[in-house]
């Protein structure tokens, strides 16, 4: 089987195609931006006209955490509606029989009930700090379920929770909560400075998922579970998660002890928090056969034994 994967070299599709490798019936095509530029239609059909793949993995995409998606929203809503138009509908023009779109957990409400089934989706307002990058993520899997619909193609999304791993990125202003805090804690561990200032009040809860555990899960859906199962059990989309959160206190706490920083937290309250609590209903993975196996302390230990790495 020939796996395309575009987005090869960001956070998920780096550890998809590490995860890919591993199968030997597997023969993975990894594009980057320089490879095919997803928000140009001619490139991505001329690349999948090009390897005639069998399957395309869609990880391509503008992200960043609270304060990136609040100064750039014309990027998040322009390039990501880009991608998911220019991929999925080259890939019907190619005829892919299957396509695995990366959603994200932001499509869903910001109050939505805890934790989230998939059939939230659309239930009520989203959360305004990245409502930019969530329509365009929901164009997606709109898209997605059309062209099962209309053409009989099987295109599934996947909807992953927050997600951290070895090549995240550690940029302190743009970067999303995990590797933000942790590569602060790291600095001021190493500056010895006696305090860390964090956003919000600390109370947010959120979930967070080893990456490698989100790639063991598409190579499970490309791999395990055919078209009539996938159709029938979900509505096109299914969440990936670990079904366990914590609040964002616990978690800065959690790196400290992983870090080694004894230092104290200071908490800006004039910052925002953002959703209140975002735990994903991971009961149709289950049904589909998977779950997720990283806890958050060994994930995290990990993680940051490959940020050091990456530092040294």
């Amino acid at each position: 089987m020939r796996v395309l994967v575009f987005g090869s070299t960001g956070l998920v599709g780096a550890s998809i195609v590490l995860r890919l490798l591993e199968d030997r019936d597997c023969e993975v095509v990894a594009l980057t931006r320089t490879d095919a530029d997803c928000t140009v239609y001619t490139e991505v059909l001329a690349a999948l006209e090009h390897y005639t793949p069998d399957v395309v993995v869609c990880a391509a995409g503008r992200v960043g955490g609270i304060l990136d998606n609040q100064l750039h929203p014309w990027q998040f809503a322009h390039v990501n509606t880009s991608i998911a138009v220019n991929v999925v509908g080259a890939c019907t023009a190619a005829l892919i029989p299957k396509l695995i779109y990366l959603g994200s957990s932001c499509i869903y409400p910001r109050l939505a009930p805890q934790p989230i089934p998939e059939l939230a989706l659309l239930a009520s307002e989203l959360e305004s700090t990245n409502s930019a990058y969530a329509v365009s993520k929901i164009a997606g899997i709109n898209l997605c379920v059309a062209a099962h619909q209309e053409l009989g193609l099987d295109y599934r999304s996947v909807m992953p929770t927050n997600l951290y791993g070895a090549n995240d990125n550690w940029d302190l202003q743009w970067a999303h909560v995990l590797p933000a805090l942790l590569h602060r804690i790291h600095l001021a561990k190493l500056g010895a400075a006696p305090s860390v200032e964090v956003w919000g009040t600390g109370v947010a809860r959120r979930e967070f998922m080893l990456v490698d555990d989100c790639a063991d899960f598409i190579h499970h859906l490309i791999y395990t579970v055919d078209s009539d199962t996938f159709w029938s059990a979900t509505p096109g989309w299914v969440n990936c998660g670990t079904g366990v959160d914590c609040s964002i206190q616990e978690l800065v706490e959690l790196i400290c002890s992983t870090v080694g920083y004894t230092g104290n937290i200071v908490w800006d309250h004039t910052k925002p928090d953002g959703t209140p609590r975002k735990q994903l209903d991971v009961t149709l993975a289950t049904q589909l056969g998977w779950r997720s196996r990283t806890l958050l302390a060994d994930g995290l230990a990990q993680t940051y034994q490959d940020f050091l790495q990456q530092q040294s």
